[in-house]
């Protein structure tokens, strides 16, 4: 159990951060780019349009809700590595 947790305390801020971090920088700029242009969707019955940016903005929304996910995970893996066993 320690060293699953040792690893996962690792790995953690070393693999899974980084990619998260960037991911939510991309997806931010992605949506503010398409917000900037106005940029729309018109593939809709009837002649709506879309506002493109709605839906882009869920690649950020959806990175910064796993990066809380990400910090409860390595804190889990730290209390492993203290007291031994998972909670």
């Amino acid at each position: 159990m320690r060293w699953q947790g040792v690893i996962d305390a690792t790995l953690y801020p070393l693999i899974f951060f980084p990619g998260m971090v960037f991911f939510l920088i991309k997806g931010w700029d992605m949506t503010y780019h398409s917000y900037t242009l106005g940029e729309k969707m018109g593939a809709f019955p009837f002649g709506l349009t879309f506002y493109a940016y709605y839906l882009k903005m869920a690649i950020p929304v959806g990175t910064a809700l796993l990066l809380v996910q990400g910090v409860s995970e390595f804190l889990k893996s730290l209390y492993a590595v203290w007291r031994g066993k998972w909670l």
